[in-house]
C-alpha cells in the first residue's frame, strides 16, 4: 500500500484518508448510513477519487470501484 501511496500526489492521499474517515463517521453497522446526505456526499467524493486514482495507476493496477457496493 505504501508503494501505491507514493505514486499518488500528497493531496490525493490526504483526500483518500478523509474519505475513509467520512465513511466511518457516516455509516453505522448494521443499520447503514446515518442519512442520505452522508451517503450521497461520500459516493460523489468516491467517484472523484476513483477517477484520479485510476488515471494515476491504470498502467500497473486494475483500480476497482468496490466502494460502489457499500452504498
Amino acid at each position: 500500500m505504501e508503494d501505491i501511496a507514493r505514486r499518488l500526489p500528497e493531496d490525493v492521499v490526504r483526500d483518500l484518508m478523509l474519505w475513509q474517515e467520512r465513511f466511518e463517521a457516516g455509516y453505522v453497522f448494521p443499520t447503514g448510513w446515518r442519512s442520505d446526505g452522508h451517503r450521497s456526499e461520500w459516493l460523489e467524493q468516491g467517484e472523484r477519487l476513483f477517477t484520479v486514482v485510476e488515471k494515476a495507476l491504470w498502467s500497473d493496477f486494475d483500480v476497482i470501484p468496490s466502494f460502489r457496493g457499500a452504498a
